[in-house]
């Protein structure tokens, strides 16, 4: 939801949106209780994005 709120959709754009909710995430002590790891985070991190990158890909435009 947070990224179809956004006006600009690139690659920085969006890692930065990823880090802050998960930045947010564990100063809120909301993953305390999980079993993951940092790296699991990273991991997480980086599908997140590249899945997003997927849905919001540009489109060609195409001539009439």
């Amino acid at each position: 939801a947070a990224c179809r709120a956004m006006t600009s959709r690139g690659r920085e754009d969006m890692k930065s949106l990823i880090d802050k909710i998960i930045e947010y995430k564990i100063s809120m002590r909301q993953l305390d209780h999980a079993n993951i790891t940092f790296k699991d985070l990273q991991d997480i991190r980086q599908v997140v994005l590249e899945q997003l990158m997927n849905i919001y890909h540009e489109r060609i435009a195409y001539p009439e």
